[in-house]
Formats: C-alpha cells, sequence, structure tokens
C-alpha cells in the first residue's frame, strides 16, 4: 500500500512484492486526490447495498405475520430449519453466510421467535427450537496453547515484515549474469 503513495509512483506502474506464501504482482491503475470522492465512484460502491437496503424495507412493510408459518404461507415458501448453527462459522445453510442472522438467533432463547432481520442475501424470521450448549473442557491448555502459537505466528510475520520494510536492501539478483 505503501508504494502506491509514493511520489515516484504513476499509474500504470507496476512492481512485484514477496509475501509469505509467494508473490504479488500490482499495478497502480488510479490515483485520487484526497477529499470526496467523485459521484461516479461513490455510485459504484453504494448502489448495491442501497438497492439491498431498499428491497428489505419493501419486503418488511409487506410483511405482517409474526410466525413462521403465516410468513412462509403469505410469502409463498416453506419454513426451512438450520442446525449446527455456531458463532464461529455464521453460516446458514440455503442462505450463505449470515453473521446478523446468527448472531440475533444466540441473542433468542429456545422457542422464542425474533422480528424480521435484514441479512446480507434476504429478510429472515427465525425462531430457536433447540440450543445445545457447547460441551466443557477438563482443560483448557490445548486451546490456549494453540491460540499462544497462533500470536506467536503471527508476531513473528509482522515482526519480520516491518524489519524488511525499514532495511534499505536493493535485490540485484535479476541483474546479474552468471559466468
Amino acid at each position: 500500500m505503501r508504494w502506491a503513495f509514493e511520489e515516484d509512483a504513476k499509474i500504470g506502474d507496476v512492481k512485484r512484492f514477496n509475501v509469505p506464501n509467494g508473490y504479488v504482482i500490482a499495478q497502480l491503475v488510479a490515483k485520487h486526490k484526497e477529499g470526496l470522492m467523485s459521484v461516479e465512484d461513490a455510485t459504484a460502491s453504494v448502489l448495491p447495498a442501497i438497492r439491498k437496503e431498499k428491497k428489505a424495507e419493501m419486503i418488511r412493510d409487506r410483511v405482517s405475520a409474526t410466525t413462521l408459518e403465516d410468513l412462509a404461507a403469505a410469502e409463498n415458501t416453506t419454513v426451512r430449519s438450520a442446525s449446527a448453527i455456531n458463532m464461529k462459522n455464521p453460516t446458514i445453510s440455503g442462505a450463505g453466510r449470515e453473521p446478523l442472522v446468527v448472531g440475533a438467533a444466540f441473542g433468542l432463547n429456545e422457542g422464542e421467535t425474533s422480528s424480521l432481520i435484514d441479512g446480507n442475501n434476504g429478510v429472515y424470521l427465525i425462531q430457536v427450537t433447540k440450543v445445545t450448549p457447547a460441551v466443557e473442557l477438563d482443560n483448557y491448555q490445548a486451546a490456549a496453547n494453540r491460540v499462544e502459537q497462533q500470536k506467536t505466528n503471527v508476531v513473528t510475520s509482522k515482526l519480520y515484515n516491518a524489519l524488511k520494510e525499514a532495511s534499505d536492501i536493493e535485490d540485484n539478483r535479476a541483474k546479474t549474469q552468471i559466468q
């Protein structure tokens, strides 16, 4: 990212960056001045979000049902069940990744029905049919060791990258000839 903001970086420039699992070749395709983005750029980024919000609002306005069966009948669909929902992977089978909907489900008690929830891929009405608490572990040391190892790997990687960026090393291997 820093390379794109350097003064000598021009539109069309290409640069190769080494990353832990290979390399990335990046091309600078545009530079924007500080301040508000153009109307065209802003439209392209916000139009899908506005459309999704408007569709959800239209669905919420036409729906008056408070039970799953009434909603399914009114919308000419069926009630579907989702099992094995968890916070670590907030995906609903048949609907995709829905973290807001899964989070709302965890806020309900068994047998309780939510109000309409705007998700990523639709508007949902959910009812919790069964809650299965996580299994209690006798010893959490293995999980703590795993987290510690992950954190150590992240710190080591970031430290290496910071040292590499701070150093002034020029790689001339590609320019030398083998004799």
